[in-house]
C-alpha cells in the first residue's frame, strides 16, 4: 500500500544520500558543515542535479576568492532639437581555484528537485593553497630559467600567467 511504497521510496533516497556522502569515516551532515565552522560550504538548488552540482561548486569557489571589475561610462549628445545623456555601467565577476579535497552532499527534495551543498573542510583548503603556493613559486622559477636561457620575449608569456594567477589568490604569495 502507500506506507510500503512511502518505506521503499525513502530507503532508495536513504541509499542515494548515502553513496553521495563523502567518503570519511562518518561522513558530516549538512547542519554540522554549516554551523560548525570548519567547512567552506557553497549550495544549490535546481531539478537538473548536474545543474545542481555545478551551481553549488561554483557558490562556494565564489565565497573564496573572487574578482570583480567594475566599468562605467557616461556621456552626453545635444543638438539644436534635444540633449540626450546616457550612463552604462558593466560589472564582471571570476574565479579560478583549484581544490582538493572537495566533497558534496546531494539531497532530492519532496519537489524532485536537488539541493547540493559542495563542501571542503578548512585543513584541506589549506592544503590546497599550500599546492597551488608551490605550483606558483614553480611556475615563477620557470619563468626566470626561460628567462636566462632563451630571452625576456620567450619568458613573457610564463610571467604574465603567473602574474594572472595571483589575482585569484586568496593569499599573499
Amino acid at each position: 500500500g502507500v506506507a510500503e511504497e512511502t518505506a521503499t521510496r525513502a530507503m532508495e533516497l536513504m541509499e542515494a544520500r548515502q553513496t553521495e556522502a563523502p567518503s570519511q569515516d562518518t561522513p558530516p551532515d549538512k547542519l554540522r558543515i554549516m554551523r560548525s565552522g570548519a567547512y567552506y560550504f557553497g549550495q544549490s538548488v535546481s531539478m537538473s542535479r548536474e545543474e545542481a552540482l555545478q551551481n553549488s561548486k561554483a557558490d562556494l569557489i565564489n565565497k573564496i576568492v573572487t574578482r570583480v571589475v567594475t566599468q562605467a561610462s557616461q556621456g552626453f549628445t545635444e543638438d539644436d532639437e534635444a540633449y540626450r545623456s546616457y550612463y552604462n555601467q558593466t560589472t564582471q565577476t571570476a574565479s579560478r581555484l583549484e581544490l582538493r579535497g572537495l566533497d558534496y552532499l546531494v539531497e532530492q527534495r519532496r519537489d524532485d528537485s536537488f539541493e547540493v551543498t559542495s563542501f571542503i573542510s578548512k585543513a584541506d583548503f589549506e592544503r590546497s593553497l599550500q599546492k597551488e603556493t608551490e605550483r606558483q613559486t614553480g611556475l615563477f622559477r620557470s619563468a626566470r630559467r626561460i628567462e636566462m636561457e632563451q630571452g625576456l620575449n620567450q619568458a613573457i608569456p610564463w610571467y604574465y600567467s603567473a602574474y594572472l594567477n595571483t589575482f585569484f589568490f586568496p593569499d599573499l604569495l
